[in-house]
């Protein structure tokens, strides 16, 4: 919390290092003060970490992502979304791409209107799986936004 008042780019490293540990209060903490130290590298930085740290928080990253509206993350979080690959069970996987399509919203970049729109209009038939109503919700939300 101090760092994220007081700190600035040199303190990514130890709190990317932070966001490894056990303790998710700790965790976010460590997102936190990235998202309030800012700049350019914060995104990134972030987006790199993503991969890496534990289902819990990813959605978490995700929003601070979208609310930072750092753009170069919609590449892959759009692929992440169409490839529904974040995330180890069916409901977490349903909760990242829940909050995929919030960051994307918050974005409001066009590139990711059409990947919304598949989400909301998609409708499971003969084996074609749906997107969790969670998802489709999220992703109707997002494209309110456009308007």
């Amino acid at each position: 919390l101090l760092l994220g008042r007081i700190g600035n780019s040199d303190h990514f490293e130890m709190l990317e290092g932070l966001m490894s540990g056990t303790d998710l209060r700790i965790q976010r903490e460590a997102v936190l003060a990235i998202q309030n130290i800012g700049g350019e590298k914060a995104g990134r930085r972030l987006l790199e970490r993503l991969d890496d740290v534990s289902d819990d928080l990813k959605p978490i990253i995700i929003s601070v992502l979208g609310l930072m509206n750092y753009r170069d993350a919609m590449p892959y979080l759009i692929m992440c979304l169409e490839n529904r690959s974040l995330g180890g069970t069916k409901e977490v996987k349903a909760g990242i791409n829940a909050k995929i399509c919030e960051a994307l919203g918050r974005m409001g970049d066009a590139r990711a209107k059409p990947v919304l729109e598949k989400i909301a209009r998609t409708k499971g038939f003969l084996g074609i799986k749906a997107y969790d109503p969670k998802v489709k919700n999220a992703a109707e939300k997002a494209l309110a936004k456009y308007i």
